[in-house]
């Protein structure tokens, strides 16, 4: 589990940095394990807001990376659409049968609602929220398989979590040293990073369902 300074240092990242930089923590997070929520949707056609999601964290990350053409509204607008999708699925998840896989879906999908929140009314605890969310992620994954496994004699395996947790710290640590004239240069880096991070949930989500 995430020990309390952990926990201290992203609160500190998202009370003392720059609005744009925050936002930037909150959606490098949710994006990171947004594939949880893609192939799950891949395998389970019901589930059908992962497009408008996805769409939606591009459009974010595009304002805020100041690219051609790329307005708070258009994000904003994405992030409406994609907020409902999400909660329908959300509502479609909760009305079946819930096991290992529906609880990832469950908590990425709460990771990425905290950094829309994040973004849409610059919220520094919706931030915080998301970047623990993400975590969250990796702490019922390992809860989960120590669960399923006699062989673990019910001890939990946190080293996935501690590597997304040193992700989650390289992020801050650019968002931190940058100048305000380097501040795009970070925001790219952080962004082409956890698009990037994101295969190792894509395919450890993908051998989850036996894909």
């Amino acid at each position: 589990m995430l020990a309390d300074q952990e926990a201290r240092r992203i609160r500190e990242a998202c009370d003392g940095m720059p609005p744009a930089r925050v936002t930037a923590l909150a959606l490098a997070a949710a994006h990171r394990v947004l594939p949880v929520y893609q192939v799950y949707s891949e395998v389970r056609s019901f589930v059908r807001g992962y497009e408008e999601v996805h769409d939606a964290i591009i459009a974010a990350w595009r304002f805020l990376r100041r690219q051609d053409g790329a307005t708070a509204e258009i994000a904003t607008r994405r992030i409406g659409e994609a907020e409902a999708a999400a909660t329908k699925d959300l509502a479609r998840l909760e009305a079946g049968d819930i096991d290992l896989p529906e609880l990832l879906v469950m908590s990425t999908v709460e990771a990425v609602m905290s950094a829309f929140d994040a973004f849409v009314n610059e919220s520094r605890s919706a931030a915080y929220d998301a970047v623990l969310s993400a975590l969250d992620v990796d702490i019922v994954w390992a809860e989960g398989l120590a669960d399923a496994d006699p062989a673990s004699g019910g001890i939990v395996q946190w080293a996935n979590m501690m590597a997304q947790y040193r992700m989650q710290s390289q992020d801050i640590d650019e968002l931190f040293a940058r100048s305000e004239s380097e501040e795009i240069d970070a925001l790219d880096t952080v962004y082409f990073r956890a698009e990037s991070q994101g295969l190792v949930y894509l395919m450890r989500m993908s051998e989850l369902l036996g894909q």
